[in-house]
């Protein structure tokens, strides 16, 4: 297409013009350090050490993962420029974006990205069996990759989107040892982590060479912030107190206890969505009372999940169905209509199914027996004030068919250790799942060590089928259905009694922190969103 002089003119002076208004907007937004109260203890920002989720506020802003996901939950690139899968689905091709370093001034191209996933993260991470059919990586050029698999694997970019899979130099971890994820974390993010005062406050400072965000998010980079400090405030009336009225500005994942104090104040800006996690009750299958299916659907028709609810949430939650929140990808809406026939509140069924499992209440007692043994089950929570409230009232409630609870709170730091051990009948858990439910494949046990998520110590043939078949089929339509099926068997075999969709909340200075509204479009408030997006007024 050919422009006259006048036309070429006025192109000219229009682009001027919105570079002059983006660059102008830029300067406007630029600066400032925003503190966000954080609620939660922290044992590790490591990952081959923790698989608590609230360390990725932190880590998703530090580095980067190779894709993300967008507002649709589909995998969008951020360090890769382009890729291609071969016909036969056994070869992945990727063009990695030029120019960029991790923060520690290590260069970032196909050679470090092998040499952090091939060996090191595969092998150690509790996230590596997602790259199980990960044969060879082959590097083909600076910047350019191959994934050389054994079986198709078409939920790759779903994988490589995990928050969990974050890219790292491995130097780092030769260089800091087990001092990484204290005394550093290296990344390619929008922001570079500066300090950690253990017990007080985590220093993250602006990346001012990252320009590589995912076209979904309004700023692609540098950030707006100079800064951002994460305050460790566990306590949930101090962090809304400081608030409402201290150095705190945002907080992301109010506690609803104290919800309408929040939104009765004018002088802050609160936003929900619904969480994209499940919480559940978990049962160890390796435990003798527990391994029972009566005992496991007596617990479940002992549960009030609506009490529940407005006992721990103070009603600002969703009875869940199923192991999946309907805001994960995977999620099979037909998970309500089958979930309503199997999780109900009935007490009355709960005591006649101990009774057919053998578990009598003796003339005068209060605790079922069988051959002489007491209905005991230890049930482990952590000790924050909705998940303490939430192990009081499931205590109460199984207590009143017969059981006997022993309840257990540890700090959220060291709860996945606890998982780990085994220790426990019943554990409140809450799950994020994107991945064809491989938290409960037979080789993801603890005992088998791979990957070591199945916390139910669950095996079972005909589910891992499922989820092979899922992770591995070419034809979308077969993944849906062995997705379906296999979130109907989870259900059906009580692995855990579902029990909430927790609302998420956000509260945010509305006369200091603007950008809000992308985030807020995002159903899992994206930390990557959070660092580019947002500004101080």
């Amino acid at each position: 297409m050919r422009f006259g002089r006048k036309r070429l003119l006025t192109a000219m002076m229009l682009g001027a013009l919105c570079l002059s208004v983006g660059v102008s907007a830029l300067a406007q937004n630029q600066g400032g350090t925003l503190t966000i109260g954080f609620g939660t203890r922290l044992d590790t920002l490591d990952t081959f050490r923790s698989a608590l989720a609230a360390p990725l506020k932190i880590l998703g802003l530090v580095c980067d993962t190779l894709f993300a996901f967008d507002n649709d939950l589909r995998p969008q690139p951020v360090l890769v420029e382009s890729w291609t899968q071969a016909e036969n689905g056994l070869e992945w091709s990727f063009k990695l974006k030029e120019g960029i370093t991790f923060h520690d001034g290590t260069p970032f191209n196909a050679q470090q990205l092998k040499d952090y996933l091939w060996g090191f993260f595969i092998d150690q991470s509790f996230t590596g069996w997602m790259f199980s059919a990960v044969e060879d990586m082959v590097v083909t050029g600076e910047y350019t990759i191959d994934f050389v698999l054994s079986e198709p694997s078409p939920l790759l970019l779903f994988n490589l989107a995990y928050p969990w899979n974050i890219i790292q130099p491995k130097g780092a971890y030769d260089e800091y040892g087990d001092r990484y994820g204290f005394d550093a974390l290296v990344g390619t993010g929008p922001f570079v982590f500066d300090e950690w005062v253990q017990g007080e406050k985590i220093v993250l400072k602006r990346n001012p060479n990252y320009t590589h965000g995912p076209d979904f998010v309004g700023n692609q980079g540098p950030a707006f912030l100079d800064g951002i400090v994460f305050r460790i405030l566990p306590e949930p009336a101090t962090l809304i107190n400081e608030l409402r009225f201290g150095n705190v500005d945002l907080v992301v994942g109010l506690p609803t206890t104290h919800l309408d104090v929040v939104e009765g104040d004018t002088n802050l800006t609160v936003m929900s969505r619904p969480s994209y996690y499940s919480q559940f009750l978990e049962f160890n299958m390796d435990r003798p009372i527990t391994n029972d299916w009566l005992v496991r659907n007596a617990v479940n028709h002992a549960i009030d999940r609506e009490a529940l609810i407005n006992a721990a949430w103070s009603g600002a939650a969703a009875v869940s169905y199923g192991l999946v929140a309907p805001a994960s990808f995977g999620y099979w809406p037909g998970i309500v209509d089958f979930g309503k026939e199997i999780l109900t509140y009935d007490p009355d069924a709960a005591v006649r199914l101990l009774e057919q499992a053998g578990w009598m209440l003796p003339a005068g007692g209060r605790v079922r027996e069988k051959n002489g043994e007491r209905l005991k089950v230890k049930l482990v929570t952590t000790n924050s004030p909705t998940y303490q409230t939430l192990g009081e009232a499931t205590v109460a409630m199984l207590q009143e068919v017969g059981f006997e609870v022993e309840l257990f709170t540890f700090e959220l730091a060291s709860y996945y250790s606890v998982a780990l051990e085994g220790d426990w009948d019943l554990m409140h858990m809450a799950w994020i799942d994107e991945s064809g439910y491989s938290v409960l494949q037979s080789k993801a046990t603890i005992a088998g060590i791979e990957g070591g998520t199945n916390d139910a110590r669950y095996r079972d043939a005909a589910l891992d089928s499922l989820i092979t078949l899922a992770q591995t089929t070419t034809d979308p339509e077969m993944r849906e259905a062995a997705m379906a099926t296999a979130q109907q068997k989870i259900v059906a075999d009580l692995v855990y009694v579902p029990m909430t969709v927790p609302l998420s909340y956000l509260g945010a200075k509305t006369g200091r922190v603007g950008g809000l509204d992308g985030l807020s479009q995002h159903p899992w408030w994206l930390d990557l969103m959070l660092g580019l997006d947002l500004y101080i007024k």
